[in-house]
């Protein structure tokens, strides 16, 4: 089970913090470190969509980014999954037959996987510009983005072995395809614009799109007094530990960012408490 120190998610339509504990069951006084969760809501107003955090960083380490070889070596498992059909796609189980289900890389997967890099899984710096950046004083029709090629995503995919979900999704329409911008970066004019408006919104909105609003009146609530829950084992086998809210307010003396902010107990408690002070005015 990956016990990462940190988990964060971005545009989770919802903003969520929580400390996920680990029990060690081999020294039940020597628990792992927990995991510091924190996924961020759409880029909207009123919403938890952006944090800065600080990270200690050895002065001494690379700061250049790799890819993990296990993760690789799933992706190439699972390609045959990867598809952009409107109908319902259907995902193997332990309960069929002749089919595999556990794509847990083999040993042969991850040097399948070692070769293809050479054993030098470093991230490459060949980042190019594919979204128009905003343009003071331009028109603000409020249309929906377009979508692009990235040539980050062929390269990946290409050395990989994989199909292309990037390109695939292009593929569906052309006239929701944008220009990318490191290719048109230096033509500014009328024509050019014109030629990144979005005409046909139906061919990429799926209409599954949601929104869950928070109260404008409730302030960021930061994590200066919030402590790693304690934990209790409710299940014989050690392997699934749980904590109360209780656990969570009285915390322990272990320290926590004051980046992260708390989990959604404690806003609905706020909530709930503001409802009920509403109510007894009235």
């Amino acid at each position: 089970v990956l016990k990462p120190r940190y988990w964060l998610a971005a545009h989770m339509h919802c903003f969520f913090a929580a400390l996920v504990p680990h029990l060690n069951k081999n020294n039940s006084e020597n628990n792992f470190e927990p995991t510091k969760f924190l996924s961020l809501d759409k880029p909207l107003p009123r919403r938890h969509f952006l944090q800065a955090l600080e990270f200690d960083v050895d002065e001494n380490v690379s700061l250049n980014l790799s890819y993990d070889p296990t993760w690789l070596a799933i992706l190439r498992a699972t390609d045959a999954l990867t598809s952009v059909d409107k109908s319902n796609i259907y995902m193997p189980s332990q309960h069929t037959r002749n089919e595999r289900w556990d794509f847990r890389p083999t040993e042969e997967e991850l040097t399948k996987v070692e070769e293809i890099y050479g054993g030098d899984f470093t991230v490459p710096r060949n980042f190019k510009m594919t979204a128009w950046p905003h343009r003071a004083g331009g028109t603000d029709d409020n249309s929906q983005e377009l979508y692009y090629r990235n040539p980050q995503s062929t390269e990946f995919c290409a050395k990989l072995g994989i199909k292309d979900l990037n390109e695939m999704l292009c593929s569906l329409s052309m006239s929701g395809l944008g220009i990318p911008y490191y290719i048109s970066k230096n033509g500014d004019s009328e024509s050019v614009l014109k030629s990144r408006t979005f005409e046909r919104k139906e061919d990429f909105d799926d209409k599954s799109d949601f929104i869950i609003d928070r109260n404008p009146a409730l302030e960021p609530l930061l994590l200066k007094d919030f402590k790693t829950p304690n934990v209790t084992n409710n299940d014989e086998s050690g392997e699934h530990p749980s904590s109360t809210i209780t656990d969570y307010e009285k915390g322990a003396d272990n320290e926590i960012d004051e980046g992260l902010q708390p989990a959604g107990s404690e806003i609905l408690r706020r909530e709930v408490t503001g409802i009920n002070e509403n109510k007894s005015t009235q």
